[in-house]
């Protein structure tokens, strides 16, 4: 008898945490991830012994390295900390290499000298100060130098790249310059990383919204975190049924929905809502489950959540029939 009692506690417990799983588990996805803000530089020019007294402020592009008769080029970079974030974890200079046909191994260094950009040449260029880090060059791309280390108590930063005889090598590369850049991303900047809390939340339509074809209907919801745009698709249980937006839609909260004819869609009460932030699919929630049915008509009798309620009461019937039944053997038993 005390076996029986045991089992049927067990299975209630079991039955309890499968049911308590399907009821409680979040769809929401929050994630911490990193993010930047940025500083395009404010001055950047480059000089060369080539031609000593020439000023090169202001082109598209600057050049470093040595040139087939050995004359030197160097190029510089100045960024204010005007988009500095209290919160940031990381400092780092990003600059676009091309033109690169061989491994270069280019050298970074603080500038604590004050230049102008569209003055200086090699004849008054500022002298050199701490070696913050190399650079090793290999193809065209983005390359970046960590500089959280030269942040504190200032509110500017300039550095010189350059080659140094040591890694002398008959070449140089282009670094586009900020007049010169066609995506952001290709800019000189001083990028400023910081961590945030991302975040999407539907809050319509929920367990007791009836969609019924041909009616239109607003999809809400909230969110944190830098999200600018958002991708909002249709499922059934767990299958994508539709893309609701064309790519996506701005984050702006809303979006009208118009449901057509059932021969898109199956009656039933088990579809769900996913938005996704579109530039992280990492960030996403899926919205409690909700009906949609024909014109004039409710599914399931206007019922939400049929599907979940049919399995319970399904469950709960087998519950009790398996009860009685362990309870007549062990009188048997007895």
């Amino acid at each position: 008898m005390r076996n029986s009692k045991q089992k049927i506690i067990f299975l209630l417990l079991g039955l309890t945490l499968i049911f308590g799983i399907l009821l409680a588990l979040p769809s929401a996805m929050a994630i911490t991830r990193e993010r930047y803000t940025s500083n395009i530089a404010e001055k950047d020019t480059y000089v060369d012994t080539a031609n000593p007294t020439s000023n090169y402020g202001g082109v598209n592009y600057l050049v470093s390295g040595f040139s087939l008769f050995g004359d030197i080029r160097e190029a510089y970079f100045y960024f204010n900390f005007s988009n500095k974030p209290s919160n940031y974890v990381r400092a780092e200079i990003s600059l676009d290499f091309w033109g690169v046909t061989q491994t270069m191994n280019f050298t970074v260094c603080l500038i604590e000298e004050s230049w102008n950009e569209f003055s200086m040449t090699w004849i008054n260029k500022p002298n050199k100060g701490q070696f913050i880090d190399n650079i090793l060059v290999t193809s065209n791309g983005i390359y970046t130098i960590d500089v959280s280390s030269l942040i504190a108590g200032h509110t500017s930063i300039s550095i010189c790249v350059y080659i140094e005889f040591d890694n002398y090598i008959d070449d140089y590369a282009y670094i586009t310059a900020k007049e010169g850049y066609y995506i952001v991303e290709d800019a000189p900047q001083l990028k400023w990383i910081y961590t945030e809390t991302a975040e999407i939340a539907i809050t319509k339509p929920t367990t007791s919204s009836d969609w019924q074809e041909g009616s239109t209907h607003t999809i809400t919801w909230t969110s944190l975190g830098s999200i600018t745009r958002v991708k909002i698709e249709l499922f059934k249980a767990s299958n994508q049924i539709e893309e609701i937006t064309f790519m996506y839609t701005d984050n702006d909260g809303s979006y009208e929905f118009y449901v057509s004819g059932l021969s898109d869609y199956q009656e039933g009460s088990d579809y769900r809502i996913k938005i996704t932030d579109y530039d992280d699919s990492n960030v996403y929630d899926f919205s409690d489950y909700f009906t949609i049915s024909e014109f004039g008509g409710s599914s399931n009798l206007g019922i939400p959540s049929y599907n979940l309620l049919i399995l319970l009461g399904t469950a709960g019937i087998a519950l009790v029939s398996l009860t009685i039944k362990i309870r007549k053997n062990s009188k048997s038993f007895l």
